[in-house]
């Protein structure tokens, strides 16, 4: 048995005590839009949060609007084009842009591999400096199916930019999903 235990979180909320949101997304099959000449999925969403809206894992301390993109498209029977654009507007000025393209590769019946690429800018009004500004990172992933449930992958990304106040998101790693 699971049992989840919400503990509520006071803020300043709004002053009538009511807070709303408000989201839609919309999903494209590319597949039915051209008659099975595509492959993939393309679409959007739009989400707005009143300050004090409270959700579970949504606490939210000031007016947002989230906005994006996204494509997932076969570009032929192995490769596959992947791309996202989220946007986060808050009412205090921290602002948040993020862009990200990848296009993964099978190579045969067990092994993939993919790169891509991320550029995010991130805003702060209240006189932060620290995390804020652009960065461009770049990776890759080979990964190695054995079924439909298990597969093991090893990762690399560089920082290839940055504004001095974003630090670097170098990294190396292995996963694994079961």
């Amino acid at each position: 048995m699971v049992v989840f235990i919400f503990n509520p979180i006071s803020g300043s909320g709004p002053a009538n005590g009511k807070a709303e949101a408000y989201r839609a997304k919309v999903a494209l099959d590319l597949g039915e839009l051209s008659d099975g000449a595509l492959e993939g999925t393309i679409g959007g969403y739009y989400e707005k949060r009143d300050a004090g809206f409270n959700a579970p894992g949504r606490y939210t301390t000031v007016e947002e609007r989230l906005t994006g993109v996204f494509a997932d498209v076969a570009l032929d029977e192995d490769t596959t084009l992947r791309a996202k654009y989220d946007e986060v507007n808050k009412a205090n000025g921290d602002d948040r842009r993020e862009l990200s393209v990848e296009v993964e590769k099978k190579l045969d019946e067990q092994y993939t591999a993919s790169v891509g690429v991320t550029h995010s800018d991130f805003a702060s009004a209240i006189g932060s400096s620290t995390g804020v500004g652009e960065r461009t990172d770049v990776g890759a992933r080979i990964t190695r199916r054995y079924d439909e449930k298990n597969k093991v992958w090893v990762f690399g990304q560089a920082t290839v930019s940055r504004d001095k106040t974003r630090e670097s998101n170098d990294r190396i790693g292995v996963g694994f999903e079961t």
